[in-house]
């Protein structure tokens, strides 16, 4: 029986020899402190944090300076609000990068409008476009390589037009070639193609677009008497949400269909003539949107959210500052 059991033990352990005879001889040494800081430390700026929102505070002049607008963000229920960006320049025009690790943002802290990268904890700070003009509203390609964005650096006397840049600031390549404006330009999610809103087709009203990313088979998917802008593309790539103003001055959040170019409708709508829906963001799942409200003269511009088809809707800002441009990370 003995000889038995060694005779199986020896072929175990011949299989065993023989199966990892590949592998390395050397393996990673284990993490010599696994204690919960180590690892939050560790983790800092290489695990993605929680879906947070991203947006600019408008923070008033002392003393009659001017006023100056610096990057937060907070949770999703509105609380744990953190200050990013310290600067005598404004900054804004926040976005999340695809694996939530770094935010896109414009500012003007070495004179006209540049774009920058930070860490979503506010540091590494990297100036990414240079030049003259002024550089506007990035959006993260969806392999987080490059930027598109809206710029006059062609000419300030000139309408704004998109530019793409990869995050190094190489590759700085402008998409649209024409004398029509644009602006809010956002990338799709197979990062194929781009969606933008125009006046280029001459009505005088902004209309949504379709194009490829060197600008051309440009496509309209919206029409009619409003303005419509202000857009972001839902996580999945199904849906546009946007700001639509009618002649009646009325400002709603509308939903478009990408795939086919249908209008779904409008998603809310306010019942005070002064008040204005500003800035829609679909949340990662695309259950929620964040967006901006405006009462009209005398009150703060504050971000809510709204679950898509449900009310009421929840304020998540409330101060003597106004909150601008929320983007839920992806």
């Amino acid at each position: 029986m003995n000889s038995a059991r060694l005779s199986v033990s020896a072929a175990f352990i011949a299989f065993v020899t023989a199966a990892c005879s590949d592998a390395p001889t050397t393996m990673a040494p284990a993490t010599t402190d696994p204690s919960p800081t180590h690892l939050a430390t560790e983790c800092q700026t290489r695990c993605p944090p929680p879906a947070r929102i991203v947006y600019t505070r408008v923070i008033p002049g002392l003393l009659g300076s001017p006023e100056n607008r610096e990057i937060y963000s907070m949770k999703a229920d509105g609380t744990d609000k953190k200050r990013l960006t310290y600067s005598f320049g404004p900054d804004g025009d926040p976005t999340w990068s695809p694996d939530r690790l770094r935010i896109a943002f414009v500012s003007s802290r070495t004179g006209s409008s540049k774009l920058y990268t930070m860490y979503a904890d506010g540091t590494d700070v990297k100036q990414v476009t240079f030049g003259t003009g002024n550089d506007r509203n990035p959006s993260w390609s969806p392999d987080g390589k490059s930027l598109v964005f809206m710029s006059d650096r062609t000419s300030p006397n000139l309408p704004m037009q998109i530019y793409t840049v990869n995050v190094d600031g190489t590759q700085l390549t402008r998409v649209t070639k024409d004398d029509f404006d644009y602006r809010d330009p956002v990338w799709s999610k197979t990062g194929s193609a781009i969606y933008a809103s125009s006046t280029r087709d001459g009505s005088g009203y902004w209309h949504l677009y379709v194009m490829n990313t060197s600008g051309n088979g440009i496509k309209r998917l919206t029409s009619g008497n409003a303005d419509d802008f202000d857009l972001n593309v839902s996580s999945d790539g199904s849906k546009v949400i946007f700001r639509r103003i009618l002649p009646s001055m009325q400002s709603q959040i509308v939903q478009l269909a990408t795939m086919t170019g249908a209008d779904l409708g409008y998603v809310m709508w306010d019942q005070n003539p002064q008040a204005e829906l500003m800035s829609p963001s679909y949340s990662p799942d695309g259950e929620w949107i964040t967006f901006t409200k405006y009462n009209g003269p005398g009150a703060e511009v504050e971000i809510w959210k709204y679950r898509l088809g449900y009310v009421p809707s929840v304020q998540l800002t409330g101060s003597f500052e106004s909150n601008l441009q929320p983007r839920w990370s992806r």
